[in-house]
């Protein structure tokens, strides 16, 4: 076994995990300068540290012992790329189906509902999921540092705000519209008036506005998670480079 080789490999894949040496070190029970010390081949772990690390790093053993870290954590990381890209054109195809289809439906004097559902939720979604997919291509292409923990720490609070007002007023809404399809589906009659909290109506009718009408509002959405959420996934992390800690 290779000392530097695998001190090498350690902070290679730690780096492209997003990990701090702190972070590393907590969950091995260790102090920081231990975790440094594996790093710069100071010390050598032993075996039982070596798979206790492995499965911090979520990688096999073997991959440390005699793998190289860099090539490894550029093949994980093209190998999500590819299934989260996959994933997407999945749902893409699937969403411009169900759009064209109920569409089709809609003009030719059939039910709105499905319509609206695929308007007001499947396309946002899409959206959604274009811009968080668009900052993780960028980043596995052109690499970049894990974003600061100051401007992430707010970041995720300003999502996950945005996202949870947006639940809460539409999403009851949304509910209604699948299961007026539901309903339209099993051939029962169709109630189109949704029982409305008028103290709520502005809001949510905002909301299904900005899905209906602005649904690429939802691409910058996307982006926004894909950057405050980032845990270095998609980093490539260059020889030698140093991590902010």
């Amino acid at each position: 076994m290779n000392k530097s080789h695998v001190a090498a490999a350690i902070k290679s894949i730690r780096l492209y995990r997003g990990m701090t040496q702190e972070e590393m070190a907590r969950k091995l029970f260790v102090t920081r300068q231990t975790v440094s010390n594996y790093e710069t081949g100071r010390s050598n772990p032993d075996i039982e540290t070596l798979k206790r690390i492995s499965e911090i790093l979520e990688v096999d053993v073997n991959d440390i012992i005699y793998g190289n870290g860099e090539i490894l954590t550029s093949v994980i990381s093209k190998k999500r790329m590819i299934m989260s890209a996959v994933i997407f054109c999945a749902y893409v195809i699937l969403t411009l189906t169900l759009f064209l289809l109920t569409n089709e439906l809609k003009n030719r004097g059939g039910p709105f509902a499905p319509y609206i559902l695929v308007r007001v939720l499947l396309i946002p979604i899409g959206m959604a999921g274009f811009g968080w997919l668009s900052i993780k291509t960028a980043e596995f292409i052109f690499g970049r540092k894990r974003p600061a923990l100051k401007w992430q720490k707010p970041g995720k609070i300003i999502c996950i705000s945005i996202a949870s007002l947006n639940i809460i007023f539409s999403m009851p809404h949304v509910l209604w519209i699948a299961f007026l399809c539901l309903k339209t589906l099993l051939g029962g009659p169709v109630q189109a008036q949704f029982p409305d909290v008028q103290s709520f109506r502005e809001i949510s009718l905002f909301f299904l506005n900005l899905m209906y009408n602005y649904p690429f509002v939802y691409i910058f959405i996307g982006i926004a998670f894909g950057a405050a959420f980032s845990n270095g996934d998609y980093i490539r992390c260059a020889k030698g480079e140093e991590h902010n800690e």
